[in-house]
């Protein structure tokens, strides 16, 4: 099954039932917003946006705490290891560099740089492209550039309990494609709060305080994919270690007592 059209028939269903959340370009007097699906598929005929649409989209719904659309700070990779800032709000690209240099070296004192650009500057800024594929890779690079043309990723920017109840209506295979999509998805797609909600909904084993314990142990989604006999034998270690525990504890009391 395709990864993107299970994608889109999931949050068909869930933006209505789900998030509260106006999309993009939706007005006030719109009785019937649309779905977040029909809009994304709007945006995906268009092929690209340009300035004008990207003005007369909403972007404020996606910004983060901070007013950005991107907000990345991150460490470049040996050798240079040198910290950098991305900061990217609906007008401004925003770049931050601190070298790391050993202070052995004459130049060791060099003071933090700031580069500052607006969106159709940084489309034409090559020096910034270059420094941008030094520090965070050519991939981000690639994200930032589809960013200033207006393709924004709309998706990791919904409110986690939204994306959890979508990823809950994926199959598995979709799950683990989901997965490989970026560090966001991996996270998500591999987070107890999601398989937990998944063993709940498939597996008949009752939800046992042993159970739990387990599940700390060695996660909720290794727990789903154990069979029932592994799963059992597991659960028969766990009670003789709290049994055992339980009976230590009694005899360091009655110690104490003589």
């Amino acid at each position: 099954m395709n990864m993107h059209s299970s994608i889109g028939r999931t949050v068909h269903t869930m933006w209505h039932v789900a998030t509260s959340i106006d999309p993009p370009n939706a007005t006030e007097n719109d009785g019937n917003i649309r779905s977040l699906t029909n809009i994304c598929i709007g945006w995906q005929r268009q092929g690209r946006w340009d300035g004008d649409c990207i003005k007369m989209a909403s972007i404020k719904h996606w910004l983060n705490s901070e007013g950005a659309l991107v907000d990345i700070a991150e460490v470049a990779p040996s050798p240079s290891k040198d910290f950098f800032h991305i900061f990217v709000t609906p007008n401004l690209f925003v770049y931050r560099l601190w070298k790391i240099i050993p202070p052995t070296r004459s130049d060791s004192n060099v003071a933090p740089t700031e580069i500052r650009d607006t969106w159709e500057d940084f489309k034409h800024d090559e020096t910034l492209h270059s420094e941008i594929t030094r520090t965070g890779g050519s991939s981000m690079l690639d994200y930032l550039i589809n960013l200033s043309d207006g393709h924004i990723d709309y998706l990791p920017r919904l409110p986690k309990n939204v994306l959890l109840r979508i990823i809950l209506m994926l199959d598995l295979e979709d799950i683990q494609r989901l997965r490989r999509v970026s560090k966001f998805f991996k996270k998500l797609c591999d987070g107890d709060e999601l398989w937990e909600k998944i063993y709940r909904m498939n597996c008949e084993t009752p939800i046992t305080s042993d159970l739990k314990d387990l599940a700390e142990q060695h996660t909720w989604k290794r727990l789903f994919f154990t069979n029932k006999l592994q799963l059992q034998m597991h659960l028969r270690r766990q009670s003789e270690k709290q049994t055992a525990k339980a009976t230590t504890k009694q005899a360091t009391k009655a110690d104490k007592k003589k």
